[in-house]
């Protein structure tokens, strides 16, 4: 009778971990990232964000958490043409937001930005004056050239892909347009640009689109449901919107963000759980605060994770003109450690062997919605990065997989059970 029982008590414990696991295996997340990707362009408030949003929604409901959704109004321009005609030929283009569309067709020279006369011209903004590319603020440069007399700006921004890479709106053009049209385009179609300025052709520019009203929606999630009083929080953040489809720059941690949610539903626990997904990050992180009041104090919560860009994205190797994925991490990311974490706890995330490890007090104001929630007193840890085609239309499904994925999946695993497991105090006044 006893070795009866013994069995079944070794195959209850065999088969739960199995179980619980299976949420944050490397197939697993890399399962949600495809999901994620597959909804299309997620930029604030599109039909990509918005089933995000159900998706998410639906997903922890299924698992048994508390869920809601924080919705909040936004304008949004919906591009609709995009062309850049110079010597004959379409060059890839996209407006940096907030859009100001052009009037039709708009004919005219196009004239370096830097000692030229702008008047009735387009202003080009070329690589070489954008350096680094993350750093360039197209929208204040524009309003410069616009001063000057510029019709419309372009800016060729020299991303390691060569591609288009589209940056964060910044205040004050949030939710209102730029003076002028501004695009950006990839390094790799500037030749064409730069012949045309010298032998004074006209470029033909289009920039088309809608402004109207949508709406955008944080996901807000707690286990347990009903909250015990007397014990500390543990807060899991993620962004959900950026842009294009975003597959590395988002993807994973969203799919952390889901598999942690589920696999903490499956233990018990020692602290009370609160999840948010937030909308509205390339729009100045707009979404945080419209979660503000899901919060409990600064004093109450142990420790904030964000999950942030670009984890367990791989590295590329340039060979015979092309470039070829490799089954290793890149090492542009870091994870921001606030010094009130636990130390179990930092100890665990050094175990990632490909991400810097920095302390929080070096992360820039604008870089991450993590630098709002370390301001705000929170013990916090949060990953911040990038990747080769980080902010470009090719950050796909390919930029990451299930073998880079599955270490941060264990360490989550670790991350939970040490919070299941483990006695752990907040101190308050």
């Amino acid at each position: 009778m006893s070795r009866i029982f013994l069995a079944l008590v070794l195959s209850f414990f065999m088969y739960e971990p199995h179980a619980e696991e299976n949420v944050l295996s490397g197939d697993s997340l890399y399962r949600s990232v495809v999901q994620y990707f597959e909804f299309g362009e997620h930029r604030t408030g599109t039909r990509a964000d918005q089933n995000t949003t159900s998706w998410l929604y639906d997903e922890l409901t299924a698992a048994g958490l508390e869920v809601e959704t924080n919705e909040f109004e936004l304008l949004q321009f919906f591009p609709g043409d995009q062309e850049f005609h110079v010597e004959g030929r379409r060059l890839d283009i996209f407006p940096h937001w907030f859009p100001r569309k052009t009037d039709g067709e708009l004919r005219a020279q196009i004239a370096r930005y830097e000692g030229q006369d702008l008047k009735g011209k387009i202003a080009y903004f070329p690589a070489e004056m954008n350096h680094p590319w993350y750093a360039i603020d197209p929208a204040k440069l524009s309003a410069q050239a616009a001063e000057s007399g510029a019709v419309a700006a372009v800016f060729a921004l020299p991303h390691p892909s060569g591609r288009i890479y589209a940056t964060n709106a910044r205040e004050p053009y949030l939710q209102r347009p730029l003076p002028i049209p501004t695009l950006v385009m990839g390094e790799d179609d500037e030749g064409a640009v730069l012949r045309a300025i010298e032998s004074r052709q006209l470029a033909v520019l289009v920039s088309q689109g809608e402004t109207r009203k949508t709406t955008a929606a944080n996901v807000v999630a707690r286990y347990p449901a009903v909250t015990e009083d007397g014990l500390p929080w543990v807060v899991v953040s993620t962004p959900t919107s950026g842009w294009f489809g975003v597959a590395g720059e988002r993807g994973p941690g969203v799919a952390l963000w889901l598999g942690i949610a589920k696999y903490v539903a499956t233990r018990g626990t020692r602290v009370n759980w609160l999840f948010i997904a937030t909308s509205g990050h390339e729009l100045g992180f707009m979404g945080l605060p419209h979660s503000k009041r899901e919060l409990p104090a600064a004093n109450e919560v142990v420790m904030w994770l964000h999950l942030g860009a670009s984890i367990a994205t791989r590295e590329w190797e340039e060979g015979d003109g092309e470039l070829v994925p490799l089954d290793r991490e890149n090492r542009q990311g870091a994870l921001y450690l606030s010094p009130e974490i636990p130390e179990n706890v930092g100890s665990l995330f050094r175990q990632l062997s490909a991400v810097k490890i920095k302390n929080i007090e070096g992360l820039g104001a604008g870089q991450s919605e993590l630098f709002d929630i370390h301001t705000k007193g929170f013990p916090a840890a949060g990953f911040v990065g990038a990747h080769r085609y980080f902010h470009t239309p090719a950050d796909t499904p390919e930029v990451t997989s299930a073998e880079l994925l599955a270490p941060y999946g264990h360490t989550m695993r670790e991350f939970i059970d040490f919070f299941t497991f483990s006695n752990v105090e907040r101190s308050m006044p």
